[in-house]
């Protein structure tokens, strides 16, 4: 079967979902499939590459990436949440040109290929990575909370503090004009996680949509592959560890202020991350920031843990980071919430109050005071992430796209 893979950013512009794209384009070709990834041309970068794992990169000019001061970052350009008029014709000759079998987007990017798609050529699925089907700041958040539901009044306001009062009412308006257009052309949205179905406005509205998270490699569940060597870029002592951007959202400030209190002597704690506007600019004796690391380092960070810290304050969709910590054995102290929630429970993880400090230093206190628990939670979460492995994700996507290429008109 012939794939089309289509997805704003692709490495080396690497965040979660860009790993998660490149992780499941490079399953999808090892398992027979001709898989090809549509994506933003950046500058200096070719406009098409063959992957060594067996798949090509096709990079097309967008205006979004011409745009300069309407993105936060200018190095990660996102798709706008309306058909780029640039990047649609472009798509529009590449799918003409390869002429998939299904086409699969991952975000905004997907609103410039509807004009040109036909529902009868073939399929388009859609995995939702975050809230942006129906929220334009994609994060579900509004002052700083979890939002209670969409309003005109305050979404509009919402998107005004997102973007600024130039960009904010077009964000707004066109992630809700498109809206109607994505559920009547795609064929089944894939929600990454229960959290983002519910964000989206799925449930009860008749779209068809299926929960499809995130994964890993089987091979990191592989305990047998730890090794027995330290690297010497990780603390040499007993350390805590959390991985992801370092940003209040992401529950960073409560870590550090946990730690803060925790009585000592108390092991070192590693942040390690991308630095972000909220990034804290000084941090307590013994904690330790490692900006931008290699995947690599990332895995050798959660395999030597005491124990992982990941207490996420947002619906954090479907962190590839928890996943991560559960496979490779570092016992984990988070919260339930968002996409969280479907992968841990009491059993698999000491779960603590998102943004609470108390409750934080209390779990991160318990999990050190007691060794038998650490095993404990590791046994528990190494069974716990199975549904969340390559083997058994990927299988699932691949049964979509056979379901849906034999049920078109």
């Amino acid at each position: 079967m012939k794939v089309v893979q289509l997805a704003q950013h692709f490495a080396p512009v690497i965040g979660g979902e860009e790993r998660h794209v490149e992780n499941l384009t490079r399953h999808l070709s090892g398992l027979g499939h001709e898989v090809h990834v549509l994506t933003q041309a950046l500058d200096g970068q070719a406009s098409l590459e063959e992957h060594p794992a067996g798949f090509a990169i096709h990079r097309l000019p967008s205006l979004s990436a011409r745009t300069p001061g309407i993105h936060a970052d200018p190095h990660r350009p996102h798709a706008f949440p309306f058909p780029d008029p640039v990047m649609a014709r472009a798509l529009s000759r590449a799918i003409s040109r390869l002429r998939p079998d299904v086409v699969h987007g991952h975000n905004w990017l997907v609103n410039s290929y509807l004009p040109s798609h036909r529902r009868s050529e073939r399929p388009l699925v859609m995995t939702l990575h975050s809230y942006s089907h129906r929220c334009a700041n994609t994060r579900y958040m509004r002052n700083d909370a979890i939002c209670e539901g969409p309003g005109p009044r305050k979404c509009l306001a919402c998107s005004v503090r997102t973007y600024g009062a130039g960009k904010g009412p077009v964000m707004y308006a066109t992630t809700w004009l498109m809206k109607p257009a994505r559920e009547r052309l795609i064929a089944r949205f894939l929600p990454v996680s229960s959290a983002v179905a519910r964000g989206a406005g799925l449930l009860g509205s008749g779209v068809p949509y299926e929960v499809l998270p995130n994964f890993i490699p089987d091979a990191l569940a592989d305990r047998h592959a730890h090794t027995a060597m330290r690297p010497t870029y990780l603390p040499s002592e007993a350390y805590l560890v959390y991985v992801g951007d370092l940003a209040r959202d992401k529950g960073v400030l409560t870590i550090v202020d946990a730690y803060a209190g925790m009585p000592s002597p108390k092991p070192e704690l590693l942040l390690v991350g991308r630095r972000t506007e909220s990034t804290p600019s000084s941090v307590p004796d013994g904690v330790t920031l490692a900006f931008d690391w290699e995947h690599a380092r990332v895995i050798d960070a959660f395999r030597h843990a005491e124990a992982a810290v990941l207490p996420s304050r947002w619906l954090d969709p479907c962190p590839t980071t928890v996943l991560e910590a559960m496979a490779l054995g570092a016992p984990l102290v988070t919260t339930a919430v968002g996409g969280i929630a479907d992968m841990v429970d009491d059993a698999s993880a000491v779960l603590t109050e998102p943004g609470d400090v108390a409750s934080l230093r209390a779990g991160m206190t318990r999990i050190l005071a007691d060794a038998g628990l650490r095993e404990r939670l590791r046994t528990a979460a190494a069974e716990r992430v199975r549904p969340f492995l390559a083997s058994a994700v990927v299988r699932r996507v691949a049964g979509i796209y056979e379901e849906l290429v034999q049920a078109r008109p």
